[in-house]
């Protein structure tokens, strides 16, 4: 989790909405998914056909990697995506395979 995060408006808004504990560690599984449920509206670094990369606007890095194009929660505008979905799969309880696909870790996927 990085920097000084600025929120669009609306995800700020749905975040607030949740009325999450400040101490990121206590949120429970049911808040984590809401988390993650906003999380999908945040867009990432590519140009408009989602092919490419563009770099984040006043970063002096460049990215080889999808990045938070604007601020989420906890994490600054430039996170890179996989920073921030390594945080949903060590805080859920069953992880991000379960966020991503409602599958349960060990379970068999049809």
């Amino acid at each position: 989790m990085t920097g000084t995060t600025q929120m669009v408006p609306r995800i700020g808004d749905a975040i607030a909405n949740l009325k999450l504990p400040s101490d990121p560690l206590l949120l429970n599984d049911g808040q984590i998914e809401a988390l993650w449920g906003i999380l999908a509206d945040v867009s990432l670094n590519y140009d408009e056909d989602g092919s490419t990369l563009l770099p984040i606007e006043g970063s002096k890095e460049s990215t080889s990697e999808p990045c938070l194009d604007e601020g989420f929660w906890v994490w600054s505008r430039g996170t890179s995506q996989m920073e921030v979905w390594e945080w949903f799969d060590e805080h859920h309880s069953l992880g991000l395979a379960y966020l991503v696909h409602g599958v349960k870790t060990g379970q068999e996927q049809g």
